[in-house]
């Protein structure tokens, strides 16, 4: 799906002047994208709260400090992903109206 999207989103940007109905399906794009950045978000948010009770294991203890900083370092950059995406969007709905 993501080299069709790309594929996609480079012929939108391509005739973006010859077709005035491309900023509202380069905005659908960008929200798409926002929406998967968001689902890495909760999938690192759910590692890392499933690293936490391995830890709290009293069986079997597991230091998990690493694992739980690089779910950390996914999420911050997701999130940061995702306000890009949002703000591209937002860019191409202003086209619209």
């Amino acid at each position: 799906m993501a080299e069709n999207s790309t594929l996609l989103i480079d012929r939108l940007i391509a005739e973006f002047a010859e077709k005035p109905e491309n900023p509202a399906a380069i905005a659908r794009y960008y929200r798409e994208k926002a929406m998967e950045a968001r689902q890495e978000v909760a999938q690192h948010q759910a590692m890392r709260k499933s690293y936490s009770l391995a830890a709290s294991n009293p069986k079997k203890p597991v230091n998990v400090t690493n694992m739980k900083a690089h779910c950390n370092r996914l999420i911050a950059q997701h999130e940061d992903i995702v306000k890009e995406y949002v703000l591209m969007a937002e860019e191409q709905e202003k086209l619209v109206k």
